[in-house]
């Protein structure tokens, strides 16, 4: 099985959990970054690069509605990282590449 996700920027300023915080723990990777996953189901919630105190990502699939970011992120800007994508899945628009982080 092949898991395909979609996370979007936030400030942390701009996080504000509205529950199950017990439910949430953090594994920190050997270079720094952090991810946050569901205790119960094992979903992924966020990811933190090492190098950044003021944003993460969110997992898209945890939120209840979108109202909350379509302003600030109304569509996918690029592709990244497809130097690892799957076979079979296709990029059909006009979208930039990166090979693996945005150049």
């Amino acid at each position: 099985m092949i898991g395909i996700s979609t996370f979007v920027p936030a400030a942390m300023v701009d996080l504000c959990w509205l529950k199950g915080e017990p439910q949430r723990t953090t594994f920190t990777a050997e270079n720094g970054s952090k991810r946050q996953f569901c205790k119960t189901c094992g979903s992924s919630l966020t990811c933190q690069s090492a190098s950044s105190d003021d944003s993460l990502e969110i997992a898209l699939a945890i939120l209840d509605s979108s109202h909350s970011f379509e302003d600030k992120h109304p569509q996918p800007d690029a592709h990244v990282h497809i130097s690892s994508k799957v076979e079979w899945f296709e990029i059909n628009d006009s979208l930039p590449q990166y090979r693996n982080v945005r150049e």
